[in-house]
């Protein structure tokens, strides 16, 4: 059973910590400490003195993406824990309005250099969690059993997993959630 934080929403438990620790989910590990802790910047000393090194940005971008950062942050780590993914792929914050229209799609997977780009200018948090989704499951699945550019075609086994994981992964977030489906 966990236990009640008074000060944070929810209820605190080992497994939750365990799977935080293992996405090296900065955020989310940092969720469970105390407020003080977090105020008075121990919390470093805290992930130090357990020999845990939390990647606190694998989200690369240029421009301010409109307070999302924390949300695709917190998504990712939750969805390469779920995906059992090995290695968090670099991914690439695309706000240049031109991308969709010139690679007719929201986001991409690099099977070559194991990154993702995601679109995120103009679109419902929902949406690009969902898109951020779809491109996690083509790297689990470019870890798994390797693809190429070829697999992701309309109507292919690979593209078709994708869709289904993806949704799958957005109905369960989503509950937890509900906030990523305002505008």
């Amino acid at each position: 059973k966990g236990i009640p934080v008074t000060e944070k929403e929810g209820e605190i438990t080992s497994p939750y910590i365990r799977t935080q620790l293992r996405a090296g989910d900065y955020l989310g590990v940092e969720k469970a400490l105390p407020d003080a802790v977090i105020q008075k910047g121990g919390a470093d000393d805290i992930f130090a003195a357990l020999g845990v090194s939390i990647d606190r940005k694998p989200i690369k971008e240029q421009e301010e993406i409109g307070g999302k950062e924390s949300i695709l942050q917190n998504f990712l780590h939750w969805c390469c824990d779920m995906l059992e993914i090995e290695q968090t792929p670099e991914i690439h914050i695309i706000t240049d309005p031109e991308f969709s229209r010139r690679e007719c799609s929201f986001g991409g997977y690099d099977a070559v250099n194991r990154c993702i780009y995601t679109v995120v200018l103009n679109r419902n948090t929902a949406d690009v969690l969902r898109t951020l989704a779809h491109e996690l499951v083509h790297h689990r699945q470019n870890e798994t059993t390797g693809i190429s550019g070829q697999d992701g075609g309309t109507g292919s086994d690979v593209e078709n997993e994708a869709n289904a994981v993806a949704g799958m992964i957005m109905r369960e977030y989503g509950r937890k959630h509900p906030e990523i489906f305002e505008s």
